[in-house]
């Protein structure tokens, strides 16, 4: 299973975020946040908050554990460029480009743990639910006539009055 987190317009240079991404692609989560917190870089506090959304939208929305996610895919897009002027010499004025970006994170589930939860699901799903339960308890045991007493007489005219 996999889960996607995406940030986007981001204020960093694309080429700057790249460098911080490729670090950490291919990385187990908790690794790559260990990772991403030593780091110098000033987009790693940016892909550390992208990570941890990533993780907390597996645990809560999948219920996958962050022990059994990887970085199976991460790339970050240039995002639109912001272009502002600064005056030079001899009253000329020259283009600087703020770059944004939209970086994308993917999650997913390690082999090992998607075996372990597939297995776990068809042993749930074999298991009988409380309804068929109920309905097996009541087919499987005989229903019970009751027979007359033999104590009782045969009730006749002349003891009725």
């Amino acid at each position: 299973m996999e889960v996607k987190a995406i940030l986007r317009r981001v204020r960093i240079a694309p080429r700057k975020a790249r460098l911080v991404v490729d670090a950490v692609r291919n990385a187990e989560a908790i690794e790559a946040k260990r990772q991403l917190q030593v780091m110098p870089k000033d987009a790693a506090s940016v892909v550390l908050k992208l990570l941890n959304s990533a993780i907390a939208n597996a645990e809560h929305n999948n219920k996958l554990k962050a022990e059994d996610l990887y970085i199976a895919r991460a790339f970050v897009d240039e995002g639109p460029t912001l272009k502002r002027w600064m005056p030079r010499a001899f009253g000329r004025a020259t283009q600087i480009l703020k770059r944004t970006s939209h970086i994308t994170l993917v999650l997913s589930e390690k082999k090992e743990a998607l075996e372990r939860r597939e297995v776990a699901e068809k042993k749930e799903a074999s298991k009988p639910t409380e309804k068929h339960k109920d309905a097996e308890k009541k087919t499987d045991t005989p229903s019970k006539k009751r027979a007359p007493k033999k104590d009782a007489a045969p009730k006749t005219k002349e003891s009725a009055k």
